[in-house]
């Protein structure tokens, strides 16, 4: 009986090695390699172009490049997925919680959703990925993810597009899924709605990201979440993004029923008719040690629009925002933003703008404009130098030293907390 159970054993153990596979020196395909693929195989890819849209179907398996095994990124470029505008080049579906890919360009998709890469309930590990060129007609010109939970880092994700009337994610679409993205370049993009990011009942971390040069038809030009809670953006560049409709809102990011936290982040050079930089219908959102500057609206809000929202800004620099009305917050329906230890300066043609319903609770803050608060100051901050986009306090500003002395906004040596982007204890950056 044990000599049994023991050969049962070694059975199961040489039944579950690992196998690795090449392609193409085994396989002539990647997706001959997959579908004779177990769970825990590998597979490599060496370097080529290969006009494949390949399916990976409840498969825990890796697929990697030579850069994987080099660390050379020069694998990335010359191991090609190339779709052929025939469907999603790679699509996952199933419990993938343990499939990784690494290393490849993915290229020339086009599908309903996800031209580059459609996830279905799946769980994968995107790494080292180059996604340019794909484009779908509904959602996720690069990546659409549908009830799937996904790790994505280190990506350039750059000229996709969805192109549908309404569509959204002309970069990355999330729905229904919860996401972590690091590390990544997301630039280029087109949608209706979300040109950059895509983000509906999901759940989503983004870090050190660039989000840059994006166009959205109608609203978010960078970023648009919708119906979403506890979202983490921390260290983003969010740049140069753009909203094209004449009564279009969010240049940079548009927030509607959402929850989040932002911090080191940089808003800047965003555009649109309304909420260049940012806007917010229905959120109660966190801004920490973050820089908003340089975005332009048409009509109203330059750096940012509340509707109905009480956001709560803490060591935040909003200056040299303009617009119609309202160049720093344009404030309406009952919203209140809550701004603490921040510098509200040099916006055109003046910081604030309210209806009636509306109001400002703004302290130990420097700010243009003529509103009471404890502590507030209005005085040239003297930044390091404006020219150069470089709002640092000089070390002869008034702003030093000047926030709430509780003891929990010190800077992080110590000291009282400084106004601005980089006072208190998270101000290194």
């Amino acid at each position: 009986m044990k000599k049994l159970i023991f050969i049962a054993i070694m059975i199961i153990n040489l039944v579950c090695i690992a196998k690795n596979f090449n392609v193409p020196s085994g396989f002539a395909t990647i997706q001959e390699a997959i579908d004779n693929s177990s769970p825990k195989d590998t597979i490599l890819v060496d370097p080529g172009t290969y006009k494949e849209n390949i399916i990976i179907d409840n498969k825990n398996i890796t697929l990697i490049s030579n850069f994987v095994k080099t660390g050379k990124a020069e694998y990335i470029i010359a191991t090609i997925i190339d779709g052929r505008e025939k469907g999603s080049v790679i699509t996952i579906t199933g419990d993938n919680s343990l499939t990784v890919i690494d290393g490849f360009t993915i290229r020339n998709g086009k599908a309903e959703s996800g031209g580059g890469i459609l996830l279905d309930k799946a769980h994968p590990v995107l790494k080292n990925l180059s996604l340019i060129n794909n484009s779908a007609k509904l959602k996720g010109g690069a990546i659409s993810a549908f009830f799937s939970e996904a790790c994505l880092e280190n990506l350039i994700i750059k000229n996709n597009s969805t192109t549908g009337v309404g569509s959204s994610g002309g970069g990355v679409s999330f729905m229904n899924s919860k996401a972590s993205i690091i590390n990544s370049n997301i630039t280029n993009n087109k949608a209706s709605f979300g040109g950059g990011i895509y983000c509906n009942n999901s759940q989503l971390t983004l870090i050190d990201l660039n989000v840059n040069s994006n166009e959205a038809q109608t609203k978010g030009g960078g970023l648009y979440f919708l119906n979403c809670d506890d979202q983490n953006l921390l260290r983003m560049k969010i740049k140069k993004n753009k909203v094209l409709h004449e009564k279009g809102t969010g240049g940079g990011l548009c927030f509607e029923s959402s929850n989040f936290i932002m911090a080191f982040c940089d808003i800047s050079y965003n555009s649109s008719a309304n909420a260049a930089g940012l806007f917010f219908s229905y959120c109660t959102p966190q801004i920490l040690n973050s820089l908003i500057y340089k975005n332009m609206a048409i009509y109203n809000g330059g750096a940012m629009k509340c509707d109905h929202s009480y956001p709560k800004l803490i060591n935040v620099t909003i200056t040299a925002n303009s617009a119609e009305a309202g160049g720093a917050i344009f404030n309406t329906r009952s919203s209140i933003p809550d701004i603490r230890n921040s510098i509200i300066w040099n916006n055109r043609p003046e910081d604030f703008i309210k209806d009636y319903t509306s109001k400002f609770k703004i302290e130990y803050s420097n700010i243009t404009a003529e509103i009471n608060g404890l502590g507030n100051l209005k005085i040239n901050p003297k930044f390091i130098e404006i020219t150069k986009d470089n709002y640092r306090l000089s070390n002869i500003s008034p702003c030093r030293n000047k926030g709430n002395s509780d003891v929990k906004y010190n800077d992080f040596d110590g000291s009282r907390n400084d106004l601005g982007a980089y006072g208190g204890q998270k101000g290194r950056w």
